[in-house]
């Protein structure tokens, strides 16, 4: 699974800009049933951080702010991946694949290895300093929620975890938020190799991890 991912918004102006631009908008906006305003989150996110997030808008993509993970009245943690071999079966995501499918800009994410010391990995686009991983959405009257789709681990992967977000290049992220037919090639395929290194072991931050849910739903 996915439960951590870093966003380093001095790699990129484009980005950079994108997120103060919709800070200040939440800034100024607010819960629409709090006072407290929504901030932007960078650096290192965590599952129900808000941070920005590509979306397939009416027509063409568009950048918004989400909080990552989706509620569900069965599940006291948030769910924050989803099988995306399975997405499509599910009551919680069918609807969400089909018609509000996302991207998660982010330098990087981590992974912590199944060893007794839980070493903490970083893992990196060799290409591209901005990574893109496929996501699905639920749009809400206050502040949208997604999760990050998941596949098998690949190559790079598998000497770490079984599993690992489905990604995209950047010349890919248009036709996998606004064509539904190229979104399901996307996630049938292997993603691309990644590089990897130790972070720093975190061991006090595992039952964190932990506490949130990749996916336990029935069909």
């Amino acid at each position: 699974m996915c439960g951590r991912y870093y966003v380093d918004e001095e790699s990129n102006q484009e980005l950079l800009k994108i997120i103060r631009n919709l800070d200040k908008r939440l800034q100024t906006s607010g819960s629409k049933t709090q006072n407290t305003p929504y901030h932007i989150k960078t650096g290192e996110i965590y599952p129900s951080d808000i941070v920005p997030i590509i979306s397939n808008g009416k027509n063409s993509p568009c950048y918004e702010a989400m909080s990552w993970g989706f509620t569900n009245p069965n599940y006291r943690s948030l769910i924050i991946n989803a099988r995306s071999e399975s997405a499509n079966q599910k009551p919680l995501f069918s609807k969400s694949l089909k018609e509000y499918r996302a991207v998660v800009p982010a330098s990087g994410f981590f992974e912590w290895s199944h060893n007794e010391d839980k070493t903490k990995y970083y893992f990196t686009d060799p290409d591209d300093p901005i990574m893109y991983m496929a996501a699905i959405a639920k749009p809400d009257f206050n502040l949208s929620r997604f999760v990050i789709l998941t596949t098998a681990a690949n190559k790079s992967m598998e000497p770490i975890h079984n599993r690992m977000p489905v990604l995209l290049k950047k010349s890919e992220v248009s036709d996998y938020l606004m064509s539904e037919e190229y979104a399901n090639e996307i996630l049938r395929r292997t993603p691309y190799l990644l590089d990897y290194k130790p972070f720093k072991s975190y061991n006090e931050h595992t039952k964190s991890v932990n506490k949130y849910t990749q996916l336990r739903l029935p069909l």
